[in-house]
């Protein structure tokens, strides 16, 4: 098993304990010269304090199984912003937020608030000015698009700066 496999089971069984509950693994990546990034969330959100403890628990492990070799450096932290949503308890995380959705399906993305998650899907609700039909005279109208997850290529929270 890589040390990749080896630190994604030792996490996972981690946040199978009733204090970890809340935690998730998004993903563990190797980066040249030896760089393990580990990227972690919560559901109500991860903070340095934790991402220090979940870091020391992990390199205690490496150390005491060897799983690496004497010279790597290991990085925990959030995904953050400019990482794209990949899993299903990150898109339940961000209801109420704004999204830019890129579908797989189209060259057209959609950007508005995450609505509603749904076991395959997401809606998305968004303002969209339209023309009247017969008129030159144009309207807002409120859009709530749901889209499978299945055909999400790639979604960004966008920050808000209220």
């Amino acid at each position: 098993m890589s040390a990749v496999e080896q630190i994604t089971e030792l996490l996972n069984q981690k946040f199978a304990e009733p204090e970890f509950e809340k935690f998730f693994l998004v993903s563990v990546e190797t980066l040249p010269n030896d760089i393990i990034h580990i990227f972690l969330d919560k559901d109500d959100g991860l903070n340095l304090d934790e991402c220090a403890l979940l870091s020391r628990f992990v390199e205690q492990k490496i150390e005491e199984n060897q799983w690496l070799g004497e010279s790597y450096t290991l990085e925990v932290s959030s995904p953050g912003l400019s990482r794209p949503l990949l899993m299903h308890r990150q898109y339940r995380k961000n209801v109420g937020r704004e999204l830019s959705v890129e579908l797989k399906d189209t060259h057209v993305g959609v950007k508005g608030k995450l609505t509603k998650v749904k076991e395959n899907s997401i809606v998305i609700s968004y303002t969209e000015r339209i023309t009247l039909e017969g008129s030159k005279k144009k309207k807002n109208i409120d859009v709530q698009q749901e889209i499978l997850l299945d055909n999400i290529k790639k979604a960004l929270v966008k920050p808000s700066f209220k």
